[in-house]
């Protein structure tokens, strides 16, 4: 990689880090006065700066977790740490909304509070010599941690196309670092959120999949453990209040230009794959932050038959829908 191409992609990652969102016109409501109510302090538990989590860093740098009168610090953590420390409780809130079923599957004690999508909006970009998932049979794929949704997304993406497990070599590594080693060519592929798959394809790489493969899991959402939620329910509706209108503000037409402004600053990205990449985003979105009780039950099922040890799950007791309705009391 020349010394130009690396210092924007450099530039790129390092951008990642500015997350600060301005002032915007257009909230979808007038928001609570924060000196009349408690006041809470609290952490989320986010598993990478991508577009997928964009709804949290969203509601923290506009301000709508404060009006709710809760100060919360977004720890960065991987899917598989964020749900220990929910469960230890060192982080009460876990953003990974997968990885958070798949752990009540096995029988951790964690309940889904908040879901804010039903797929996951990642895409396989490969090396410009590969045109074809099949071609990729013998080489070495990005493709997130071990059990996380992004290597059950490649190995169900790879199996779907005849590329059994084996006929390629699954590495684990995060956004940011497999975007790197794709461009310096130690990786043929990676399946990348948004905005790295945006940067991956600025330099010159090729998408495999489209909006039609995107993941069908709700990644997204807000898990707390079950004691949590018991001692701490203000605290939580409050969370879920401002998540949902950080959902609300993102799907609002509206608000499409300075979203998509914003992607461009944050990100190094042109206009137009800002775009792309902000549209990825608004296709996996649901429209609120409730949860999808049958999605989810569907989700979790579907997780304990492949375990094939008899594990179930269900939603009744792993996800509590109220949370939302008080959240969303007028």
């Amino acid at each position: 990689m020349n010394k130009q191409r690396q210092a924007k992609v450099s530039t790129c990652v390092l951008l990642l880090g500015a997350m600060a969102l301005t002032a915007c016109s257009g909230d979808p409501e007038p928001a609570p006065d924060p000196g009349s109510q408690e006041q809470f302090s609290t952490s989320i538990g986010v598993p990478g700066r991508t577009m997928t989590f964009a709804p949290e860093y969203l509601a923290l740098d506009k301000g709508f977790f404060a009006d709710e009168g809760v100060d919360v610090e977004i720890k960065a953590v991987t899917s598989a740490n964020a749900v220990a420390a929910a469960i230890n409780g060192d982080v009460p809130y876990v953003a990974a909304l997968g990885s958070g079923i798949r752990a009540a599957v096995s029988g951790a004690d964690l309940v889904a509070i908040a879901s804010v999508n039903n797929v996951i909006p990642m895409r396989l970009i490969a090396d410009s010599r590969y045109s074809a998932i099949e071609d990729l049979a013998g080489t070495v794929i990005g493709a997130g941690n071990t059990g996380s949704s992004t290597h059950l997304f490649a190995l169900d993406l790879f199996a779907e196309h005849g590329v059994a497990e084996g006929e390629a070599t699954f590495l684990s590594c995060m956004d940011e670092a497999c975007l790197q080693s794709l461009l310096a060519g130690s990786l043929s592929a990676a399946v990348l959120q948004q905005p790295y798959a945006a940067m991956a394809l600025d330099e010159g790489a090729v998408a495999l999949t489209g909006v039609e493969e995107f993941y069908p899991e709700h990644g997204n959402g807000l898990l707390v453990s079950r004691q949590y939620l018991e001692d701490n329910r203000e605290e939580t509706v409050r969370v879920v209040a401002a998540l949902n209108r950080a959902v609300e503000y993102l799907q609002d037409p509206a608000n499409r230009e300075e979203n998509i402004a914003y992607f461009v600053d944050t990100f190094a990205l042109s206009p137009e794959l800002a775009e792309a990449s902000f549209d990825d985003l608004v296709i996996s979105l649901r429209d609120d932050a409730s949860i999808d009780a049958d999605g989810l039950q569907a989700q979790g099922s579907a997780y304990a038959e492949s375990l094939d040890d008899g594990s179930t799950f269900d939603v009744t007791r792993s996800a509590d829908t109220t949370v939302f309705d008080e959240a969303t009391q007028d």
